[in-house]
């Protein structure tokens, strides 16, 4: 693997990773490079390197795991997972923590036992959010409900409802035969701009999405207690627009209520989403390392990038040769687009002046950089305002990167590509902002860097980490 993207991806990587090597004569369980996240994590470099008998073994599994997949472990109660690049470097991650704190303070618990958080309103123990979230509780109309009118609620209700408000973690409980849905603060934010309409309202109206799973699993729960779900996708419209998220959950029966279910969830999309993109860049990175023709490099790309219909909705290459000092920009492949429909140029010439295009590829092959287009900023040309066709959500494209495609021994670039995201992309990394002028995901600045190495003169052994 390239060194440069090798660093790059570590770097811009927010899980705590390191890196062991597997090809050479090195000891088996030394830790070869640890990443930023991971010495920013306390304590978290001592005990990947610990040397007791834990330590040893986590660190021989990291090593011993069979080549080219993924395994997850669990060690300092957190979960790993690792996979293989090139049969030499094994990246190993901390996916989640095993444990989530349940409380933060302890009086908060004890007063979770001890009194009605619903009915009183001085409840010192609580914090601002938490008491303001009990109001908007308090404001739901629930003598429309099956639950009927708080005041008559039964013990257990008010006793279980304290103590989601307690619990850290994002959870919900479904009562009555229509799964009225209640949650606590930390759910809110999974419920985004939900919040707090879908409080008291039926489960299947809150989500409608996810309620086919959802009824699914709180069927199978009722004979088996409990049900934990790993990774479920859904694609939710919670914050205006479709968008692909990941959640970690469980659902059990509440004990002592006829119809009754208590959801404790962890969004988890974030984590899997970037997962995915690191493996699309390794793929992309390890399909073309043994590309030996610029022709053939076009192909490459696109079949690397051909199952990431999410994350690279719109790719489109284009290659520029020269002939008799003239140099022609042509179209040799897309994805997201037919030929048919789409509005890209087929041809055009690099010089042409009045071609906008052509002006934009000039600028990145001279600063060495991607050019950068938003519909936000207005600077979107019309050309590139595409809707994809079989692919990812079939939206509009947000957001659009031309990278140059220039040999660092050549003074020309040999070709150019246009990768198109969504809004969503930017979302699921948690940096979309409506009123910023622009913002940049790490994941296209690695993406950048991995472009960039593919057309390097590529030395005759793999450099070291």
């Amino acid at each position: 693997m390239d060194a440069i993207l090798a660093s790059d991806l570590l770097d811009a990587d927010y899980r705590p990773t390191f890196v062991v090597c597997v090809a050479t004569h090195t000891a088996p369980t030394e830790v070869l490079y640890c990443n930023p996240a991971l010495h920013q994590w306390p304590g978290l470099k001592e005990i990947v390197e610990s040397k007791d008998i834990g330590g040893i073994r986590f660190r021989h599994w990291a090593c011993t795991i069979g080549q080219g997949q993924a395994a997850k472990y669990t060690y300092g109660n957190a979960r790993w997972i690792a996979s293989t690049v090139k049969k030499t470097w094994r990246f190993v991650s901390l996916v989640y923590p095993d444990e989530f704190p349940l409380y933060e303070h302890p009086a908060m618990f004890l007063s979770a036992l001890e009194e009605d958080w619903l009915l009183r309103r001085d409840t010192g123990y609580l914090d601002m959010e938490t008491q303001q979230h009990l109001e908007c509780i308090r404001k739901v109309d629930w003598a429309s409900t099956p639950l009927g009118p708080i005041g008559s609620w039964p013990t257990s209700v008010h006793q279980m409802i304290n103590f989601i408000m307690a619990d850290q973690r994002p959870s919900a409980i479904y009562l009555g035969p229509t799964n009225i849905t209640i949650y606590n603060v930390a759910y809110s934010v999974v419920a985004g701009d939900r919040h707090p309409r879908i409080l008291g309202c039926p489960l299947q109206d809150a989500w409608p999405e996810a309620w086919p799973i959802m009824s699914e699993n709180m069927s199978k729960a009722s004979d088996r207690v409990r049900l934990d779900m790993e990774d479920v996708q859904l694609f939710l419209n919670h914050h205006g627009y479709l968008e692909e998220t990941y959640f970690k959950s469980s659902i059990a029966r509440l004990p002592g209520f006829q119809q009754g279910y208590y959801n404790p969830v962890l969004e988890v999309s974030q984590l899997r989403i970037l997962e995915r993109r690191t493996s699309a860049l390794l793929a992309l990175t390890q399909e073309c390392s043994v590309v030996r023709d610029t022709k053939s490099l076009w192909s490459s790309i696109l079949a690397s990038l051909s199952p990431f219909e999410y994350d690279f909705p719109l790719v489109a290459i284009y290659s520029i040769t020269q002939n008799a000092g003239l140099a022609t920009c042509a179209l040799e492949g897309t994805l997201g687009v037919t030929g048919s429909d789409s509005t890209l140029p087929q041809k055009f010439r690099l010089a042409d002046m009045d071609n906008k295009l052509a002006d934009h590829v000039r600028q990145a092959t001279e600063a060495a950089q991607p050019v950068i287009f938003t519909a936000r900023d207005g600077n979107m040309p019309s050309f590139l305002q595409i809707t994809t066709q079989g692919r990812g959500f079939q939206d509009i494209i947000n957001e659009v990167a031309l990278f140059a495609l220039k040999p660092d021994t050549h003074d020309l670039s040999v070709g150019f590509l246009l990768v198109g995201l969504y809004i969503h992309f930017l979302r699921a990394l948690g940096e979309y902002h409506p009123h910023a002028s622009r913002s940049h995901a790490p994941t296209m600045c690695v993406f950048c860097n991995a472009i960039h190495s593919l057309t390097r003169p590529r030395p005759q052994h793999p450099p070291a980490l």
